[in-house]
């Protein structure tokens, strides 16, 4: 499969978006983005029933910084299909996401999820752009198998994304299975008490292994690799994992896969690419944890990586806060559709 090199002037008028859940976490980390996007221009909000008619500057707003000036004036919608842009994003709240999400993609909206609903449907690309751009070939499927007008692609949380990312970088190294546990968590102090942990978290172990499986005719083939996660570590600000590799390799070779990686966002310059997909700090990994979010420049942050007496290796995982990364996730994958539809011959209008 071929992709185009896209640059930001490439796009030359600007695609008018919309956001479903606009007043949510999400929605104000992905309208935080999309201030003075080169590509996009968001021109329709929209959130629960009880906001509807109010203006953005009524509602109170939680995610970093001041509201931009903007959205200010935007008049909440309702969730009703065919008012909106063609393209929307939808950072809803679970219980209202699958109906809606649902709806819009019949009415032959492309709706770009950050919503976990259809996460694990087999139609449904799970995308990280830098990953399994390879995957938004289940669209044609996905059209004549629900015979939906549009289109419906997600993302994997964020733990499922950064352990997807980190397995990638290492896929040449053959992982052959990964824990994962929330660094806070019972019983993580040593090695010797990580039997003693109480484990299960099948939508993170699931996402992940369908982030990095292979396309095949109406599906994703999951990866076969063997992943266990604590039950919380989705609630975590950062992860304690485990790794072993199935050739035998140093830290070094380690390092220098990690900090090597590319992926397509950063090939295609895609506007919202990370500056690197992985950073790495050797010693002191509580400090370079504790200021994650002050390290914008990269998605996945590696600190305190060792030898394992339990598996190969053993390290820590943070990067920015939960909500901006799968704002961030859900913008690269519009993005990489924008990409994928100018190389179909597909055109994304309001």
């Amino acid at each position: 499969m071929r992709w185009y090199r896209l640059k930001r002037e490439l796009v030359a008028t600007k695609i008018e978006v919309g956001v479903l859940g606009a007043t949510g976490p999400i929605g104000e980390h992905l309208l935080s983005r999309l201030d003075h996007h080169p590509w996009f221009q968001t021109t329709w909000v929209s959130a629960s029933d009880g906001e509807v008619g109010r203006r953005m500057r009524d509602v109170p707003w939680r995610a970093y910084g001041q509201m931009p000036a903007g959205f200010a004036e935007l008049k909440i919608e309702r969730l009703r299909p065919g008012a909106a842009p063609r393209l929307v994003f939808s950072a809803l709240p679970a219980p209202e996401a699958g109906e809606a999400e649902r709806a819009f993609a019949a009415a032959g909206h492309f709706v770009v999820s950050a919503t976990p609903n259809f996460r694990l449907d087999p139609l449904v690309p799970l995308l990280v752009a830098d990953i399994n751009p390879q995957h938004l070939g289940l669209l044609e499927s996905q059209r004549s198998g629900k015979q939906w007008r549009g289109s419906l692609v997600t993302s994997p949380s964020f733990v499922a994304r950064r352990l997807a990312t980190l397995m990638a970088a290492l896929r040449e190294f053959e992982v052959e299975r990964a824990i994962v546990a929330r660094a806070d968590g019972p019983a993580v102090g040593g090695e010797k008490n990580l039997g003693e942990m109480e484990w299960g978290d099948p939508e993170i172990e699931a996402e992940t292994k369908k982030v990095l499986g292979r396309l095949v005719t109406n599906g994703i083939e999951p990866h076969p690799v063997l992943i266990s996660v604590q039950g919380a570590a989705g609630r975590s600000d950062h992860e304690l994992v485990w790794l072993e590799l199935g050739r035998k390799i140093g830290r070094e070779q380690v390092k220098n896969a990690l900090l090597e990686f590319r992926g397509l966002s950063k090939a295609s310059h895609l506007p919202s690419a990370w500056e690197m997909a992985i950073a790495w700090e050797a010693e002191s990994a509580d400090s370079f944890l504790a200021d994650s979010d002050n390290r914008p420049g990269s998605e996945v942050q590696v600190a305190g990586f060792r030898d394992s007496t339990v598996l190969d290796f053993k390290f820590k995982v943070a990067g920015p806060g939960s909500d901006d990364t799968v704002a961030v996730g859900a913008l690269q994958n519009v993005e990489l559709l924008i990409a994928w539809s100018l190389r179909a011959g597909w055109r994304i209008e309001s």
